[in-house]
Parts: structure tokens; C-alpha cells; sequence
């Protein structure tokens, strides 16, 4: 039957089943002319802001468009357009893809037809944009932005990194945290200093570690994997994996790449295999090594057909990924040990009520896990998926290592651990901001009192809203 896959679950009673964990429900599509919403035509990419506030989505016309979330139930609000030659904003003709920094502070969209990398001011309070600047090729030493296409942010903050399919190659950017200004780093262009895999760069992805980034190529139906340094953002090209070379499968013409929030694993979509292929991931190295491929009309797999975008659930219990020619979004559930993906369903474009998803864009999740945000191109549309069993619960953080109350040692050094596997961490010291960190802390302080606090962040991206705390005072010496 053509249309949403029923989907398996535990019978409870005649006629009725629990729907699987990370299943979808349509909720609602937001459609560019309708209701004073503007900015969507053509739309391609979509994302959600850190605190889960605002969803952004960018539109081939030359715009980038902004929604309010409502938390609860994923609705969408629209709140402002931004868009190219209009207010003095500059950089987004053809834009392709928008992404917010990991600090909620900037918004940044490539302009595909300008060649160029846009940033915005985002007000976290509002989520209303300012312009600031924007990038472009052959401009000021930039290179690498030719056609730009995707934008990936280290989860520092520090660096991002966009793809240029006419450069065939991954442009590095550093970030000024205050402004948000961006300073040309450098490039990796394929067949260049030993770099493959480039062909037609299409998407990048960051794991949380931040130690490695994964690029495809869509005309080399690869995916590359570089080194990063995470003090300058330089990448280090490692190797690259290929359709249909060593036992390589569903690379052909690659292109939406995803990476797990704990790390473990890689998920590329194939729009020609009409596929999503699978690769285990080595931490220490960032190798990547082929599990298998789903493919469309294989195994009872469907809605695959066109396949450009995936995007991994926070709490990596999903994969979500975007079939063009379907218009659809098929869900697949994921073995957390193995990275094998068992197919669940698939929703499709007005089937069973689903709107807004003729030739499927952009695809994005929110960091709470509750909702999937998908774009249609020819809808001119933001849609609005629930999702079925999201974690909603914090995690709780405890301090196993801190400083004696009184000390007259002036280095500090704090271990922390969570009660939920898979989690990262934010800690302030005194005055500080939260900034992300990993055990153990360490810090040289002054000689006074000092309060260090940390709080966990589990893989559905919940915070825990009580974090630890150490009081403690440096004595002077005698």
C-alpha cells in the first residue's frame, strides 16, 4: 500500500497498537503566502535552535525565515524574514542551508547562487536576526565557498566549516564568539595535497568530540574524513570511502551526512542508491567502517527514493531520512552497540493527512527530541512532526573529585560523572558562563573563596536544571 507504513507495536487491546518509539505524527505544515508567512520559497534547509526556541529554515528565493517554537507541542510561530537585497542583507541569493551556533548567540546561512557564507545576530530572547556580515568567494583571500552549500559548526563554538560544490571543497572558518565574524582559515579542495572524495562537496558533519569532520562528494559518490585541530580548525585529510570499492555500498551520489551524539556512528544518504548507508566510527582514529545500507524498495524499506537529507535523533534511538522523489520522511530505529538501522515507516506527502512535503529538503530535530522538522521545496513549506516516546526526562550530575573546603592549593581539579550514558557537560567557574567541558576539570584560581558548578547533558539534549556544585576557599599561606 502506498503511503505511511503501518507501524508494528505492542497490541493493547483489538485494534489498537502503541506506536514505536521515534515514530511520527503529523503535526502541521507552515506554507510561504499563508497566514503572513513569507521567506519559504523554494525552501531547502531547516534547524533548531540550542534552547529548542526557534526553528530556521532557509529558501532558495533568498531568504532565511524565523519561527518561534512552542516547546509542548512544536508548533511554529513566524516571526521575520530575512532576505537577500532587502534591509542591507547581502550573501543569500540561492541560499541553501542554515545552521545556529552552539551558544544560541548566531545564526549562519550559505548563499549558494552568491557564493558566500551569510552570519546573523540571533536575539535568544526573541529570536529575531540582525545582520552582520558576509563571506565570499574570491573576496578578501576567501576560497572554497564556490556554490556554497552546507554549514557545520564545531561544537566548541570555535570553527565552522561549509562545503562549496563548485570548488569541490571544504571551506575553514574561526569564530569570534562576541560578533560572530568569521576569519578565513583555509580550504581542502579535492585532488589537492592528497585530498579525495571531494567531487561536488555536498554536506559536513561534526561528531560532538569535535576531533574529526566527515564531507561527501556527491560526484565522487564518497564520504572524506579529516583530522581537525581544535585550536585553529585546520583539517588533515585521513582517507576517504567509496561506492562500490572495498565492500562499499549506497555512496552513490552522497550526500546529507549525520553523526550519533554519542559518536559511534556515521549515516550518509544516497540519492541515486536511493539509500542510507551506514559506518561505524573508531573515536581515537575517526576511520569510518562499512556496517550495511537500506535502500528503497529493499526489505520493505520505503519512502527512500531521492534520498539527500539524514539527521539522527539526539537520542540516537532514530535516523530520519528525507526521500526527494518520495516526498517523504522514513524512520528508522537504531541499535545503539551495532549502528544496524531497522526500518519503522515512512510518511509521505498527502497520504493520511501529511502536507508540505513535495520533493523533500531540509530535515533537522529538535535538541529535546520531541519533534522532526521537515522542508518541502515545491510545497514551500515548514513541516511539523511529533515524535513519538522522546526523552523529556534531565539527567542528574554528580561530583566524585573536588578541592578540600580549604585548601591552600590553587589548583583546582573536578571529575563529574552523569546518570545517563552518552551525556556532555557544561561548567561555570565563579562569574563565569556555562561553557561546555569534559571530566576532568582543571583550573589554576586565586586566593579566595570559588564556586565551580556542572551540569549534564544527556543525548536528547535535556540539561540538568540542578547542576552540581563545589564551594570552596584558598587559603593564603603562611
Amino acid at each position: 500500500m502506498a503511503g505511511c507504513v503501518v507501524v508494528l507495536g505492542l497490541v493493547l487491546s483489538p485494534g489498537i497498537a502503541e506506536a514505536a518509539p521515534g515514530s511520527l505524527t503529523f503535526v502541521e505544515q507552515d506554507v510561504n503566502g499563508v497566514d503572513g508567512v513569507t521567506g519559504l520559497l523554494l525552501a531547502n534547509g531547516v534547524t533548531v535552535s540550542p534552547d529548542g526556541h526557534n526553528v530556521y529554515t532557509s529558501a532558495f528565493s533568498g531568504s532565511v525565515a524565523a519561527f518561534s517554537r512552542d516547546p509542548a507541542t512544536g508548533r511554529l510561530s513566524f516571526l521575520e524574514a530575512e532576505t537577500d537585497g532587502s534591509g542591507g542583507v547581502d550573501g543569500l541569493g540561492g541560499a541553501s542551508s542554515v545552521e545556529v551556533s552552539p551558544d544560541g548567540e548566531h545564526v549562519y546561512a550559505t548563499g549558494f547562487g552568491d557564493s558566500a557564507l551569510v552570519t546573523f545576530d540571533r536575539d535568544p530572547a526573541t529570536g529575531l536576526l540582525t545582520f552582520v556580515e558576509f563571506d565570499k568567494d574570491g573576496v578578501g583571500g576567501v576560497d572554497g565557498l564556490a556554490e556554497a552549500r552546507q554549514i557545520a559548526i564545531s561544537s566548541d563554538g570555535r570553527h565552522v566549516y561549509t562545503t562549496g560544490a563548485f570548488d569541490d571543497a571544504v571551506a575553514v572558518f574561526s569564530r569570534d564568539p562576541a560578533t560572530g565574524a568569521l576569519t578565513f582559515v583555509e580550504v581542502e579542495k579535492d585532488g589537492i595535497g592528497g585530498v579525495q572524495g571531494l567531487d561536488s562537496a555536498a554536506d559536513v558533519s561534526i561528531p560532538p568530540d569535535g576531533s574529526y569532520v566527515y564531507v561527501t562528494g556527491q560526484f565522487d559518490n564518497a564520504i572524506a574524513t579529516f583530522t581537525r585541530d581544535p585550536a585553529t580548525g585546520a583539517l588533515t585529510f585521513v582517507e576517504f570511502h567509496q561506492d562500490g570499492v572495498g565492500g562499499v555500498d549506497g555512496l552513490a551520489s552522497a550526500f546529507g551526512v549525520s553523526s550519533t551524539s554519542d559518536g559511534r556512528h556515521v549515516y550518509v544518504a544516497s540519492q541515486v542508491d536511493s539509500a542510507v548507508a551506514s559506518f561505524s566510527r573508531d573515536p581515537s582514529s575517526g576511520s569510518l567502517t562499512f556496517i550495511d545500507q537500506d535502500r528503497d524498495g529493499v526489505g520493505g524499506v520505503d519512502g527512500l527514493a531521492g534520498a539527500t537529507h539524514v539527521a539522527a535523533a539526539p537520542d540516537g534511538a532514530n535516523v530520519y531520512v528525507g526521500g526527494t522523489t518520495d516526498q517523504a520522511v522514513a524512520t528508522f530505529s537504531r541499535d545503539g552497540a551495532t549502528g544496524v538501522l531497522g526500518f519503522l515507516e515512512f510518511d509521505q506527502d498527502d497520504v493520511a493527512g501529511v502536507d508540505g512535503l513535495e520533493q523533500t529538503a531540509g530535515l533537522a530535530s529538535s535538541p529535546d527530541g520531541r519533534n522532526v522538522y521537515a522542508v518541502g521545496d515545491v510545497d514551500d513549506a515548514v513541516v511539523t512532526f511529533a515524535r513519538e516516546g522522546a526523552d523529556t526526562d534531565p539527567p542528574e550530575t554528580t561530583i566524585t573529585k573536588a578541592p578540600k573546603k580549604k585548601t591552600k592549593k590553587r589548583k583546582a581539579k573536578f571529575k563529574f560523572t552523569s546518570d545517563e550514558p552518552g551525556s556532555t557537560f557544561q561548567c561555570k567557574l565563579d562569574k563565569k558562563p556555562f561553557v561546555p567541558c569534559s571530566p576532568p576539570f582543571k583550573r589554576k584560581v586565586n586566593r579566595k573563596k570559588h564556586k565551580f558548578q556542572v551540569a549534564a547533558v544527556d543525548p536528547a539534549g535535556n540539561v540538568d536544571p540542578t547542576p552540581a556544585q563545589r564551594k570552596w576557599r584558598v587559603r593564603k599561606r603562611r
